[in-house]
Formats: C-alpha cells, sequence, structure tokens
C-alpha cells in the first residue's frame, strides 16, 4: 500500500510539472509579459510594444524583430504550429538585446532601473528558458 501511495505521489509530481511547464510557456503569458517590460530612451520610455512600435517607424531593427516574434507567436496560437513560438522566442529574445546593452540614449539606465522592468525582464528570460526546453523536450521523445 505504502509503494503504491509513493507511485501515485510521483506520477501527480510528474503531471503537476507538466502543467506548470504549460501554463509559463502558454504564448499569450509570454507576449503580455515581454510587451509590459518598460523601457525606453531619455526622450520617451513606455511599454517595450509602443517603443517597439515607434522603432518600426523609424525601420530599427529590434523593433522589427520584437513585432515579428510577437506576431509570430501569437500565430502559434491560432495556426497551433508550435514552432512558430519557438522562433517567435528567440526574434523577442534579439529585439529585447539593445535594451539592455548600453547605449549612448541611455536605454539600459531606465530599462534597469525601472522597477516593473527588474521583475519582468527575469521573468520573460526565465519563461524564454522553459519555451527552450519545452521544445527540447517535445523534440527529444520523436
Amino acid at each position: 500500500m505504502d509503494l503504491m501511495v509513493k507511485v501515485l505521489v510521483i506520477k501527480s509530481f510528474d503531471a503537476m510539472k507538466i502543467d506548470l511547464l504549460r501554463i509559463l510557456t502558454y504564448p499569450i503569458l509570454q507576449v503580455l509579459v515581454y510587451c509590459s517590460i518598460v523601457t525606453g530612451s531619455v526622450y520617451f520610455y513606455g511599454p517595450l510594444v509602443l517603443v517597439h512600435g515607434l522603432g518600426v517607424l523609424h525601420f530599427q531593427w529590434n523593433a522589427l524583430l520584437g513585432i515579428a516574434g510577437i506576431l509570430l507567436v501569437l500565430l502559434s496560437t491560432i495556426r497551433r504550429f508550435q514552432l512558430f513560438q519557438l522562433w517567435g522566442t528567440l526574434l523577442m529574445l534579439t529585439g529585447i538585446v539593445p535594451h539592455l546593452s548600453p547605449s549612448i540614449h541611455g536605454i539600459q539606465q531606465i530599462t534597469l532601473t525601472h522597477p516593473v522592468s527588474l521583475v519582468l525582464i527575469p521573468l520573460f528570460c526565465l519563461i524564454s528558458l522553459f519555451v527552450l526546453i519545452r521544445f527540447y523536450l517535445l523534440y527529444r521523445k520523436q
């Protein structure tokens, strides 16, 4: 009887890990966290999606990659093609890199001192890591 209880606990713990991984890698949550990161320059700052929207008007490569990543991740929920989420995650990660590196416009100072960004950037990186782990586990089975 004791062995049966241990087996049930282990199976329920494995199911809980898979459910948590599925929740944390849900594309809508990933996009919401990414768009909520507060960033900008000394001239304008706000949510990352607004900064990227203005950057697209000026054809900045990081804004184009970020918006393309958002669209691919959202497309993965509509088309049920999971590889779009992986590509979108990689594009969003490359779109956020300039906001974390030093620049002449003071982007890093605003991004890394805003309290919302200090919480959301590690959360987005953690979600992106979970997406990569999920795809590794998914394609390892095949």
